[in-house]
């Protein structure tokens, strides 16, 4: 895709763009490292830490430094190449100058990141992975690969039922190697962008306001363990900003060595429980009576 461009269909609805000018793929879905999840690793062909871009409007709702990687959602519903009209999730890697943070916005076609060898990886390359719909927990291990005789498992989200050439349209991206049946869209100049899908009172476009409802991503408690406070168990998620009663959040996944609902220790990572926002003030949203940081709030219907 070209950066700092739109591709709009005619419903004002984003396309959905593969995010790089240059693209010459060296693994694919389902193979070795990527064994179980719609992934593939993209070089630019010269060996360059290369910029590309943000194929659809998106939010970050997770990061992983140690490996330059972010997780990402739509902030509206997208245009896939295999015609679906969903939310999108996604994840990029290996970024060495990552800077990403939990609540950063990034329109399409704004750089989202570099390609890098930042983590387990062997050379310089981008890591995109994309799942279809949101909610879709991201961090279930669906196989594990080898590399210099240690085993890594291989991390997927709940549904990524579509191979990349399915889902990201070709345009204005160079293929220098690496086969699809790669299809482009018709973007249309002169229509206005969708409207977000409405709900009672609010509309889906991370834009928080009195009457959104929410959920968030992925949030790692505290080492400070479990704590009652006024009368609630509590978990401290530095996240949002302090202390959270554990009754308003799910389990994630199974870092703490089991996915039950149960926070068996400190490696426990949860996400909050759809709920409405009913006052916001200087980045701040209040929710079930507690003010939290917006940032990591992800809206949704």
């Amino acid at each position: 895709m070209k950066p700092n461009t739109k591709y709009l269909d005619e419903n004002g609805y984003e396309f959905f763009m593969m995010p790089f000018s240059k693209m010459n793929i060296t693994q694919g879905s389902n193979t070795w490292s990527h064994s179980g999840v719609m992934a593939i690793d993209v070089t630019n062909g010269d060996g360059s830490k290369a910029p590309y871009y943000s194929p659809c409007t998106c939010k970050c709702i997770a990061t992983y430094p140690q490996s330059g990687q972010a997780v990402w959602v739509s902030t509206n519903k997208v245009h896939f190449a295999n015609g679906n009209i969903n939310y999108v999730v996604f994840v990029t890697a290996h970024d060495e100058s990552f800077n990403a943070y939990v609540g950063m916005t990034i329109p399409q076609g704004s750089q989202i990141a570099n390609m890098g060898n930042k983590g387990v990886g062997t050379g310089t390359h981008a890591h995109f992975q994309v799942g279809v719909g949101y909610p879709n927990t991201w961090g279930i291990v669906k196989g594990y690969f080898t590399l210099s005789g240690v085993r890594y498992p291989v991390y997927g989200f709940q549904y990524e039922p579509y191979d990349i050439d399915d889902l990201c349209f070709i345009n204005d991206t160079t293929i220098i190697g690496g086969s699809g049946n790669w299809k482009k869209c018709t973007p249309v100049s002169n229509v206005n962008q969708a409207p977000s899908v409405p709900t009672s009172s609010e509309e889906i476009d991370q834009i928080l306001h009195v009457g959104s409802y929410v959920t968030s991503g992925p949030m790692k408690i505290g080492n400070q363990g479990l704590k009652t406070i006024n009368g609630s168990l509590c978990c401290y998620l530095a996240e949002i900003g302090g202390w959270f009663p554990i009754e308003y959040v799910s389990e994630y996944d199974a870092s703490d060595g089991k996915k039950d609902n149960y926070l068996a220790n400190t490696n426990a990572r949860v996400y909050i429980d759809r709920v409405r926002v009913d006052s916001i003030k200087n980045g701040l949203a209040q929710i079930h009576g507690i003010w939290v940081k917006a940032g990591p709030l992800v809206e949704v219907k």
